[in-house]
């Protein structure tokens, strides 16, 4: 082999290497299999620069349900020369429309790296063009409030009048200024188109064996919550577990606070050192009865209720939530207010599903 042959051959190899290391290192939503095929011996060894790496596949999965493959040819005989490209059928593009292909330099490490992002975006571009080309309002708001941060969305199916459009968001989480990743949120968005009726499912890339909890997604409420502020609330959840122990006086502060304040009309006691304990009181009239006959029957009646929240110190914790319990003065009755109750949930949020 020749020196100049040599050293192209060996920079093709860097060039796999590279494509290597960026595939199964990057933090980000696409993961890609390289499967490279020697033409010449049939073995390929990415530590050996003298085994020229002539032809490969490479298959890119963006999740479960998506992905595409596409096949390197370079010229034994010209490595210096562009690869021919073998596309799959979902990914048609004309490769005088890939930049990354037309000005390929070999000389560069990170050409292959380079020519295989290019590809990944171009795909993912002509997967979202496919779920705007469906004209649905309710999948369009939902990209629309998506627009402020990273995300793919594409057609996972269209059997009318089911239309299943599957969101992929990276999430994040912010500590003392460092962006750190959190996890894929997968988001099946499906309408039917013949009664307006949705249905949404949500799940996680997140590893089962990970160390620690798995991370408990809450409940998207698919009538009413877009799936931009379901990831902020994710993101700022997952941000309060990671700093859970140093803040619990604070969480425990906010939480009492924002009764106390949202009820200080009615206010008969709270813990004002450790933000414990909180009572107030409630008066409920209940409105005359109308009968059959066309007129009111002249009664009113007037319900007194005393609310006693209890805050372990531990909180939040799952297994400390607080405990809240009505006291009737009419019947001299106690009876315990059962809430929703999220760990993972602000202090606000859980004061105000108390209330």
């Amino acid at each position: 082999m020749s020196a100049s042959r040599f050293a192209t051959v060996s920079m093709l190899s860097k060039h796999v290497q590279q494509l290597l290391h960026q595939c199964f290192n990057q933090k980000t939503l696409a993961s890609a299999e390289l499967v490279v095929e020697n033409i010449m011996s049939n073995h390929w060894d990415p530590h050996n620069k003298d085994v020229p790496a002539s032809r490969f596949d490479i298959q890119v999965l963006i999740s479960q349900d998506l992905s595409f493959r596409c096949q390197f040819i370079f010229d034994p005989l010209e490595l210096n020369f562009p690869p021919d490209i073998i596309l799959s059928d979902n990914l048609p593009l004309v490769l005088e429309d890939i930049h990354s292909l037309v000005n390929w330099n070999a000389t560069d490490k990170n050409a292959l790296s380079d020519l295989v992002n290019e590809l990944i975006e171009k795909f993912l571009t002509l997967q979202a063009d496919q779920v705007r080309l469906l004209g649905i309002q309710r999948i369009q708001i939902q990209a629309d409030m998506l627009a402020n941060r990273q995300f793919y969305s594409f057609v996972k199916l269209r059997e009318e009048p089911l239309v299943v459009v599957q969101f992929i968001v990276p999430l994040f989480t912010i500590e003392n200024g460092i962006k750190t990743p959190l996890f894929n949120l997968t988001v099946d968005y499906s309408v039917n188109t013949r009664t307006d009726s949705i249905h949404v499912d949500v799940s996680t890339n997140e590893p089962s064996d990970a160390p620690g909890k798995p991370f408990r997604l809450p409940e998207f409420r698919a009538a009413s919550e877009s799936i931009g502020l379901y990831c902020e609330s994710i993101e700022k959840r997952a941000s309060r577990k990671n700093g859970e122990v140093s803040d619990r006086f604070t969480s425990r502060r906010n939480l009492i606070t924002t009764i106390s304040q949202r009820m200080a009309a009615h206010i008969l006691e709270f813990d004002e050192k450790n933000f414990t304990y909180l009572a107030y009181k409630l008066r409920i009239v209940k409105d005359p009865e109308y009968t059959t006959e066309s007129s009111y029957r002249i009664r009113r009646r007037t319900f007194l209720f005393i609310v006693n929240v209890k805050v372990h110190q531990n909180f939040p914790s799952e297994n400390y939530p607080p405990t809240v319990f009505v006291i009737c003065l009419n019947t001299k009755s106690t009876v315990p207010l059962r809430f929703r109750y999220d760990p993972y949930m602000t202090p606000e949020e859980t004061a105000l599903m108390i209330m």
